[in-house]
């Protein structure tokens, strides 16, 4: 449902509100998951987490630190070093592990020369994921954020710049300061993550990273069938007979990549990369620690070129393009992830490769999807790197594992819009079992049968890592003959026939790729991505289920690649546009939006040949499955079949049906008549009468939105509190400003201890009992077309040394406050006169104010129970304002106080009925769920009546 269409029919002004008053609850019941549970931001979701109390991962920097730690542990108490699971071992990461949580605990206190940082692990909460914090910060700010903005805003959560993520605009890694308690980097990084000026904000994770091949000695692919033995293979010959991959250069990031292995060097362009410590030298990429054998099997199956003259190697699908690869892959932050795609922006890449993905349940990064969106908008000058990203091998490989999953939008990178998603076929051209499918995966490639008693299907070999070199380190799949599991292997232990899994089949369609850049430099990557998917072969098309007007299947995508078909379509000249986006059915109108993606290189625009001139709808009164024929014009009314009439062929971007006689069912499809065959259609979208969309399109990738919809305009906020540190109990001081356009429909201070109260300026107190703990209050600004703006700080409040009560006796005393001028203290005004009321407590320990109770009588007839409170008395008249505080064992023991404050005013005014007042201290607040649903429920009721009495 198109809503903007529905505005109509209300007051915008009394719709806003409500908006608002949703848009309140909502910040509220986010505050208070953050608060209860800790967690991080991704693709715009919190993702919970659980924190491991006697587990902390340790980062060396200096050879032999690990072995010392070892040492150490092992006699001083009954804490292990494990290896990080994915990595294998290696001198950059561990984790220390001590069945004693107190052990562990001061362990990260001392200072030690055995390792350069120790921070805490967590997991992910529902799939049980480690996810270990580095303790920094990847954060990219808006682009109208300065640098002395920048270095305000980060000043205020006490942080400082460790270096800026090149390749991303205005983003930057930062690293908390202080010694405040806990985990500061997950906490600092949500509290930025809130801040308007921020596009994301998340830790700098060490995460799981799966290498997306398997280990079996069948697990092959195959080029092509010259024997005829009925094998589904990419006819790659047919692709041959037009281009062999020349002036292409691929890239690829995976564990390591062995450049200098025979068949790989001719190709190679001379540099590689690291990502771990962004190295960029001759032999940055090649294999360094013990497992690091992945990357080089999958560039062999790219580009691979025999360096003897009697053929004795192998080749690669793209034999003659260059190439260049990123390395260090396992052992990266999410950030240094991101600086692969940066490196092959600088080197000129064309097609990338990316046989891998993040453990399965791991989110999508944030940094890692703009890089990739960076690449896939900014690379090749401006008409986008090719990137393909292996789709994975579900729950494992082994015949009694489970089979492939399904990978929703957003869950995997293999999903997104921005890359090619593939998955595995076998030599019999059937889904491989294991690979994972969805409706974003694009295409099958072929691969290894996942069954290990498949002895009988074809192999196909691959480089593997060179002995003579490279033996002593990770000699690869193949290791002087045999595999892993010791059977037989290849007798050249510089190949392989021991690789597979999606891993394979996504670097047969990076060669693909390169085939059809070769051919044709001016080809954005859309339309590279689209002569992939329309020349793909329909295999197994009963197990399949392709949809007749979509031409998709959840399991096999568009079909298997068919590598001549591709590169023949280029020859020919055919340009496909991309179906339609965003369609949905209102009323008796479907609405749609073009979907093409020209990019502006110079004064020349790319792309426009596959440009969208019209759409064609066809309609039926039953399911049907159809697709036109390039080539073909179809007439406005021509039968197409018996049952299925062209009913539209227009330029517009809706079209209205007679709703009449029934369910209607439509297929809604792009044309283009750049092509020398003309015109040629995109996929089609299937709709019917009922509202029911399949395959509706996405409109094209772009790098995160920094700035607001044209129109609209934030409130601009700043804030002022203090102190920003001190010793528990303290009270600080609130004040917040703002401008707006529009009024202003509310402000809200989320103090982050749990406490919030709906004002401008008010003061509040902390209590700890213990150590130093950092808050970060924010403040919300919300106007009434729900636009809001946020700024945060950091506080830092620290117990008293010890919990001796003070010398001189318990005293409570009350002090009232004008909001718009927190230093005053007022017995007296005029009605309506709000008041902050704030009972200040000398002489009691941090533990019993950690425990008191709070009971105010405003005078009024209204109540509060927290040490800070705001309230507004409306009616003249002199109200006594008292508190009562009870503390020590089971209360026992008091301290009360009474003040009075005069209300001048009409004093005919009728007397207030008692109200909640909203409480910045202990107790219930607003927000909290006593009073959220009693609150948002009658306000939403009563603009509900409005509304309705203007339908």
């Amino acid at each position: 449902m198109n809503t903007a269409r529905l505005l109509p029919l209300f007051n915008t002004r009394r719709w806003y509100l409500l908006t608002s008053l949703l848009l309140c609850t909502a910040v509220c019941a986010t505050s208070f998951a953050i608060e209860d549970q800790p967690g991080f931001y991704a693709g715009g979701k919190f993702h919970k987490l659980t924190l491991s109390e006697n587990e902390w991962v340790l980062k060396f920097d200096q050879p032999g630190q690990r072995a010392a730690l070892e040492q150490r542990t092992r006699a001083s108490f009954s804490g292990i070093v494990q290896d990080v699971p994915w990595m294998g071992r290696n001198d950059r990461y561990a984790i220390l592990k001590s069945a004693s949580v107190n052990t562990a605990k001061s362990l990260r206190a001392q200072p030690s020369t055995d390792y350069s940082s120790i921070n805490p692990v967590y997991r992910l909460e529902e799939a049980d994921i480690p996810m270990l914090s580095t303790g920094e910060i990847v954060v990219r700010l808006r682009d109208n954020v300065s640098e002395e903005a920048r270095d305000s805003m980060f000043a205020d959560y006490q942080v400082v710049i460790i270096k800026k993520v090149d390749g991303l605009r205005n983003t930057y890694i930062v690293k908390p300061t202080g010694n405040a308690d806990g985990d500061l980097a997950i906490h600092t990084a949500n509290a930025m993550y809130e801040d308007d000026r921020t596009i994301y904000s998340h830790v700098d994770w060490l995460c799981p990273i799966d290498l997306r091949a398997s280990s079996f000695r069948d697990m092959q692919w195959y080029l092509d069938d010259p024997e005829d033995l009925g094998y589904g293979n990419i006819n790659v010959k047919e692709a041959f007979d037009r281009t062999f991959g020349e002036g292409v250069i691929v890239g690829q990031l995976d564990d390591a990549c062995d450049v200098l292995h025979e068949d790989l060097v001719p190709s190679y362009i001379g540099i590689s990369h690291n990502v771990a410590d962004n190295s960029q030298t001759e032999t940055a990429a090649q294999p360094r620690y013990s497992g690091e054998r992945h990357g080089t099997a999958t560039m062999g199956i790219i580009t691979a070129i025999s360096y003897f003259t009697d053929n004795s190697g192998v080749t690669g699908v793209a034999l003659a393009s260059d190439f260049t690869a990123s390395g260090g892959l396992t052992i990266a932050t999410q950030s240094q992830i991101a600086s692969a795609y940066t490196f092959a922006r600088a080197q000129n890449v064309d097609v990338h490769n990316n046989s891998w993905g993040f453990g399965s349940g791991v989110p999508i990064p944030d940094v890692v999807a703009n890089a990739i969106d960076a690449a896939f908008n900014e690379g090749r000058g401006g008409l986008g790197m090719v990137l393909c990203f292996a789709s994975g091998n579900g729950r494992g490989m082994a015949d009694s594992d489970e089979a492939g999953i399904e990978v929703e939008a957003g869950e995997d990178l293999a999903t997104l819009d921005s890359v090619i998603g593939v998955g595995a076929s076998t030599p019999e051209d059937i889904l491989a079992s294991y690979s994972d499918y969805g409706s974003e995966i694009d295409v099958l490639a072929p691969s290894n049968s996942n069954l290990a008693t498949d002895s009988d299907l074809p192999k196909v070999v691959t480089t593997d890592n060179t002995d003579s070199t490279l033996g002593a380190i990770e000699p690869g799949y193949n290791n002087a003959g045999f595999t892993d599991d010791d059977t037989s292997d290849l007798a050249d232990p510089n190949y392989t026939q021991s690789f597979g899994g999606t891993s394979a089949a996504a670097a047969m369609v990076t060669g693909t790729a390169a085939l059809i850049l070769s051919l044709d430099s001016d080809l954005t990557a859309p339309m590279v991505r689209r002569t992939i998917e329309h020349t793909c072969d329909k295999i197994d098309p009963d197990n399949a289920q392709y949809n007749g007007i979509t031409s998709r299947s959840l399991f096999y995508g568009y079909g298997r690649l068919n590598a001549g078909a591709a590169v023949e379509a280029i020859h020919d000249r055919t340009y496909w546009p991309e179906r339609v986006a965003d369609v949905e059915v209102e009323g008796n109108t479907i609405y749609w939006k073009q979907n093409d993606d020209i990019r502006t290189v110079g004064n020349t625009n790319f792309g426009a040949l596959a440009e969208t001139v019209s759409v064609l709808v066809v309609q039926s009164d039953s399911s049907f499955s159809w697709r036109p024929t390039d080539g073909i014009v179809y007439a406005l009314g021509q039968n197409v079949t018996a049952d299925i009439e062209v009913v539209a062929n227009l330029d517009t971007e809706q079209y209205t049906f007679d709703l009449s006689g029934g369910t209607k069912y439509f297929g809604v499809y792009s044309v283009a008549t750049g092509s020398r065959v003309s015109p040629v259609y995109g996929f089609g979208v299937s709709v019917t009468s009922d509202g029911d969309v399949l395959d509706s399109g996405a409109l094209p990738a772009s790098s995160p939105d920094d700035n607001l919809p044209s129109g609209t305009t934030k409130p601009s906020v700043t804030i002022d509190v203090s102190p920003l540190s001190g010793s528990s109990p303290l009270t600080v001081k609130f004040v917040g400003n703002a401008q707006s356009e529009t009024e202003i429909a509310s402000y809200l201070w989320d103090f982050g201890d749990g406490q919030t109260v709906s004002s401008r300026s008010t003061s509040h107190t902390y209590v700890v009992t213990s150590g130093t703990r950092r808050f970060f209050p924010t403040f919300t600004v919300t106007d009434v077309d729900g636009n809001f703006s946020r700024r945060a700080v950091a506080v830092d409040v620290s117990a008293e040394d010890d919990d001796t009560p003070s010398s001189t006796s318990p005293t409570v005393t009350i002090s009232v406050t004008d909001p718009s001028n927190i230093d005053s203290d007022i017995s007296s005004g005029e009605a309506p006169l709000s008041v902050i009321l704030t009972a200040e407590v000398t002489g009691l320990t941090s533990v019993e104010l950690a425990n008191l109770s709070v009971t105010w009588d405003l005078g009024d007839g209204n109540t509060a129970t927290s040490l800070s409170a705001s309230h507004t008395y409306r009616i003249a008249g002199r109200f006594p304002i008292s508190v009562n505080i009870t503390y020590g064992e089971s209360g026992s023991k008091t301290l009360s106080t009474t003040r009075f404050i005069d209300v001048t005013g009409d004093t005919s005014s009728p007397s207030p009925t008692p109200t909640a007042t909203a409480n910045p201290g202990t107790g219930t607040t607003t927000c909290g769920v006593g009073m959220i649903l009693p609150f948002w429920g009658l306000a939403l009721m009563m603009c509900w009546r409005r509304l309705v009495r203007i339908h």
